[in-house]
């Protein structure tokens, strides 16, 4: 999914959630009613409709979540910076703040 261009948007937090999953930080999946949704993004950083199940005839989302950052350790967080300083790279975009963070990163 492209982070950048007209067609291909992405809201900041679906892009946030695109670079917890290249770091690789952990995530879960729990179903949930539909109007269970505010809730739970009030409850974790991130959350991510996957899909719907039928339990007992009641139609459930499946919802992603991730935890955040804020609550990463140390290695947890380097492998997200890391991440995304790559991804900076990739994309072509670079500034003296990033290439000062690169630096004491990569290391």
């Amino acid at each position: 999914m492209a982070m950048s261009g007209k067609k291909n948007k992405v809201s900041s937090e679906e892009a946030y959630a695109i670079m917890l999953e290249e770091a690789n930080v952990s995530y879960d999946y729990l179903l949930a009613l539909p109007e269970a949704e505010p809730m739970l993004k009030k409850s974790f950083r991130v959350v991510r409709k996957m899909g719907e199940r039928k339990v007992n005839g009641k139609t459930l989302n499946v919802y992603q979540y991730f935890i955040g950052s804020s609550k990463f350790d140390t290695q947890e967080m380097t492998e997200l910076i890391e991440a995304t300083l790559d991804k900076l790279a990739e994309l072509g975009i670079y500034d003296s703040e990033i290439e000062v963070a690169r630096g004491e990163y990569k290391r």
